[in-house]
């Protein structure tokens, strides 16, 4: 698996930065094979290049949530000021918030997925 994922990355590079789709894909990727510092700086590059698209926003809010709580919840917000309907925004944001009443709408969407 990790080969494949190794030639994945291996392609995406190839493709260049020019599509964020292509660089939000080699971020996971990294991300999957522990890689967070390189897949933390492509985020940072798609933030820069595209502030508006909500799903680098998303992605990177997931990607900080255990080791960056406060970068990552403000990740999670930029998300869903910039109109994110990701549940996954709502999860980990209630995952963050704990059992605050802030949090509720996040925890009903988390039950939602299951």
């Amino acid at each position: 698996a990790r080969d494949r994922k190794q030639e994945a990355l291996r392609l995406l590079e190839k493709a260049g930065s020019g599509d964020p789709e292509m660089l939000l894909s080699r971020a996971n990727i990294l991300s999957e094979m522990n890689r967070a510092d390189e897949a933390d700086r492509v985020l940072r590059e798609i933030e820069a290049k595209w502030p508006e698209w909500d799903r680098a926003w998303v992605a990177h809010g997931i990607l900080l949530e255990r080791s960056h709580p406060a970068e990552a919840a403000r990740k999670l917000r930029t998300a869903l000021a910039l109109g994110s309907r990701d549940p996954a925004a709502a999860c980990a944001l209630a995952r963050l918030a704990g059992s605050s009443a802030q949090s509720t709408a996040g925890t009903a969407a988390c039950s939602a997925r299951q």
